[in-house]
């Protein structure tokens, strides 16, 4: 299942992933330290810009580079588990 997608594609997907990771548990650090009362705000900011990366990413790659429909299909579910990932390691180091 892996074979179909390039190293490239998944060093991306880890890379995108990871960063959205890290931007969640630093800013949320800062926004807790300075203005406790605005971390909600930041949470569902945070949220929605997730969600259109990911989204956006994962339309780009099967409309401008993927070959195949299970090409795609896989794409979309390893960028689905790495996020799913991504969000339980989070959670896991602000909880």
């Amino acid at each position: 299942m892996m074979e179909l997608l390039s190293p490239w594609a998944i060093a991306l997907v880890v890379f995108v992933v990871g960063s959205l990771g890290v931007v969640w548990v630093v800013g949320a650090s800062v926004v807790k330290r300075h203005s406790p009362e605005h971390l909600p705000h930041f949470y569902m900011i945070i949220a929605v810009v997730r969600i259109l990366i990911l989204l956006t990413m994962i339309g780009g790659y099967i409309f401008l580079l993927s070959d195949s429909k299970e090409e795609s299909k896989v794409f979309a579910l390893f960028t689905m588990a790495m996020y799913v990932l991504m969000m339980v390691i989070t959670l896991k180091i602000k909880h």
